[in-house]
């Protein structure tokens, strides 16, 4: 069982997952039935205007011709639209200076904390002041969802368009703005060699499908205030700092998702809750393969991490609910799996692999409790198998 936070166990979350490829699926079938703009390279109607005139429409889909697409400014996505290349690899965008793909939303407003009750669609506030900061196209979230906001009642009172089922509680932070939603980029070679190559902010339900993205001067992809995002078939290769930087984001499905070769770490959570990672390797990776800091609700199955400068994976801070499951973290400089911090509740199982790397196989910090480490294969680190210097570990049944 994957222990996720108050009201997400294992059986909610697969669902979730679920419902939200075939979300994926059925935006871009609507979006395809809306409406399509066809951008060629070179040619007079620009991706920018393409996706501004297919917003307009109501939402559809940009279908880029195979070639390079130079563009000189950021590219802004829109709620609704698709942004597709004609065949996988054979369409790219180059930005030709310090651009990106961006989805962004707008208005956040984060002041003072929330109370909510389950089965309730009123939100308290304390220390807010919520009539001239919000308004009825924001959303609120709570516990890492977005909830739409049906009305603003006063300064310390607002409405869901939904009855909130999550776990009832008080004094919790929160974060209300106008995410970007329902946003779609597939078969695209993205080249970005000064800023990173896609920018999400406030954003909401984004999907992102069979994509390279090429040395990007600094993230491939970076995330802040975001939820519910997919990832299924990208690369990410080369970048000038991390590959992958999620930051305050839940909610992240992601699925045969590359990174490697990055001048610091392949993979970074910082403050991310419900994360899924199937089969997501980091190799290559100057720093850490993966770096998790107070984050909550991590599952790695079936992941790799390899021949990394630092650790294959390191876990810090207040982290805690943390799922390895058949992993492989092999050949890295440091140690293959780091545990630091005040982490708690880690579990490390069914025949994960952690061998050959600089330190140990596990490496377990004073403040950290309740590890398990069960069925895994730990041989050939030069340190040893296990350094446990937590407390209420359990370790059975390892190779060592």
């Amino acid at each position: 069982m994957l222990n996720f936070i108050d009201e997400f166990n294992e059986s909610q979350l697969t669902s979730e997952i679920r419902r939200l490829k075939t979300n994926a699926r059925q935006s871009k079938a609507q979006q395809s039935a809306i409406s399509s703009y066809t951008v060629v390279p070179g040619g007079e109607l620009s991706i920018q205007a393409a996706i501004d005139a297919v917003s307009a429409l109501g939402g559809g889909a940009v279908l880029l011709k195979a070639g390079f697409h130079t563009v000189t400014s950021d590219i802004n996505m829109k709620a609704g639209v698709a942004l597709v290349g004609e065949s996988l690899g054979s369409t790219a965008i180059i930005f030709a200076g310090p651009f990106s793909l961006k989805a962004a939303g707008s208005g956040a407003y984060s002041a003072g904390t929330i109370s909510v009750t389950r089965g309730s669609d009123e939100v308290i506030g304390s220390g807010t002041s919520w009539l001239a900061n919000l308004t009825v196209g924001h959303s609120i979230k709570i516990r890492g969802l977005p909830h739409i906001i049906a009305s603003v009642d006063s300064d310390t009172q607002i409405t869901l368009s939904s009855l909130y089922f999550g776990a009832t509680d008080s004094g919790l932070d929160y974060l209300a703005a106008i995410f970007i939603d329902k946003v779609d980029i597939d078969k695209l070679v993205l080249v970005a060699p000064v800023l990173s190559a896609v920018v999400l902010t406030y954003a909401d339900l984004v999907n992102i499908s069979n994509c390279i993205i090429a040395s990007p001067g600094m993230y491939g992809i970076q995330s802040t205030d975001s939820a519910r995002l997919t990832f299924d078939t990208v690369v990410i290769d080369g970048a000038g700092i991390s590959g992958f930087n999620a930051v305050d984001t839940d909610l992240i499905n992601a699925t045969r998702l590359l990174v490697a070769s990055s001048t610091s770490h392949g993979f970074i959570f910082d403050n991310c809750s419900q994360v899924v990672l199937l089969s997501c390797p980091a190799e290559n990776n100057a720093g850490y393969g993966y770096s998790v800091t107070d984050s909550n609700g991590i599952a790695w199955l079936v992941c790799s991490s390899g021949n990394n400068g630092a650790s294959g994976i390191n876990i810090a801070g207040a982290s805690s609910d943390i799922n390895i499951i058949s992993g492989l973290s092999n050949d890295n400089v440091a140690n293959g799996i780091n545990i630091t911090g005040t982490a708690a509740r880690v579990s490390i199982t069914s025949g994960t692999i952690s061998r050959s790397n600089g330190a140990y196989g596990v490496n377990i910090g004073a403040s950290v409790t309740r590890t398990t480490v069960t069925s895994c294969q730990l041989t050939n680190n030069s340190s040893g198998s296990i350094n446990n210097n937590g407390t209420n570990t359990i370790s059975a049944n390892n190779q060592t």
